[in-house]
C-alpha cells in the first residue's frame, strides 16, 4: 500500500517548493489507461481526482474522506469529520463520488465505504 504521505509526494508540484497539489498529474494522465494501472498507481490518481473536485465540497460542510485502498475497480473510502455521521454520506454523497470517479476514470469503478 502507498501511504497518504507518499501519495501527496507523488502529486505535489515540485516547482518552487509549492505545497499545493499539482493538477499536472491529471493533465498528463491518459484516463483510458486507468484500468491497466497497478492498484497503488490507481490510489494516486483517485486521490488527485478527489482533491480536485470532491474534497473541497465535503470540507465546506465540515467533512472529508480518506481513500483506504483501491483493489481493481473497487475504491474503499472512509468518511471523516461531519461526513462520518451524516446519513446522506452512505447514500447520495457516496453515489455522487462513485459517479464522478466513473465519469473521470473508469465506468466499472465501485465505491464502498470502509467502517
Amino acid at each position: 500500500r502507498v501511504d497518504r504521505r507518499q501519495r501527496q509526494m507523488c502529486i505535489r508540484d515540485s516547482e518552487e517548493g509549492d505545497d499545493e497539489v499539482s493538477s499536472s498529474i491529471l493533465d498528463d494522465f491518459d484516463r483510458e489507461q486507468y484500468p491497466e494501472l497497478s492498484d497503488d498507481e490507481k490510489v494516486i490518481i483517485v486521490e488527485a481526482i478527489l482533491d480536485e473536485s470532491i474534497r473541497p465540497a465535503l470540507a465546506n460542510d465540515g467533512g472529508g474522506l480518506e481513500v483506504i485502498e483501491v483493489e481493481g475497480p473497487i475504491v474503499r473510502i472512509r468518511y471523516q469529520g461531519a461526513c462520518g455521521g451524516c446519513p446522506s454520506s452512505t447514500g447520495g454523497t457516496l453515489r455522487v463520488i462513485e459517479n464522478h470517479l466513473k465519469s473521470q476514470l473508469d465506468p466499472e469503478i465501485k465505491v464502498h465505504t470502509f467502517i
